[in-house]
């Protein structure tokens, strides 16, 4: 089954989230090889002109990652892009405290970073949707907070 834009959207953002939390304040490599099924071969469509074209698995990561970046959720250093991810990425502070939010309604007070990881762990892809989206409620009312 394909996902959709936004649910490739939710699941890409909470399995990016979730390796940068498990690694904070470590940097770590952002590769579309990671994060995509299948892994290198996964990435580039063989079949294409150059044979170097993104599949659209490996865009959608780019594109999610990208966002992120922009958005001031995760840093990375300066020219680090390749074709297929970041180098030396890393939580923004922004980012961070999102992630390390607990939210009223859980009884457990596990932080949202922490919920991330557990659900990329067990591989529960609609929790970690559901996550991804609180974790992007967060940061959407500290950005529009005076």
């Amino acid at each position: 089954m394909t996902l959709s834009n936004i649910d490739a959207f939710d699941v890409l953002t909470g399995q990016i989230f979730a390796k940068l939390y498990e690694n904070f304040p470590k940097p770590i490599l952002l590769e579309a090889r990671r994060f995509v099924e299948g892994g290198d071969a996964a990435c580039f469509n063989a079949d294409s002109f150059t044979g170097a074209e993104l599949t659209p698995p490996a865009e959608a990561f780019i594109n999610t990652a990208t966002w992120l970046l922009q958005e001031g959720y995760i840093s990375v250093r300066p020219n680090s892009k390749t074709v297929t991810g970041f180098a030396d990425a890393v939580l923004s502070e922004k980012g961070l405290i999102a992630l390390k939010a607990v939210p009223d309604s859980l009884v457990s007070r596990a932080t949202l970073g922490e919920r991330l990881v557990q659900s990329v762990k067990a591989g529960t892809t609609e929790t970690l949707k559901v996550v991804a989206n609180e974790v992007l409620s967060v940061l959407v009312k500290s950005v529009s907070l005076p």
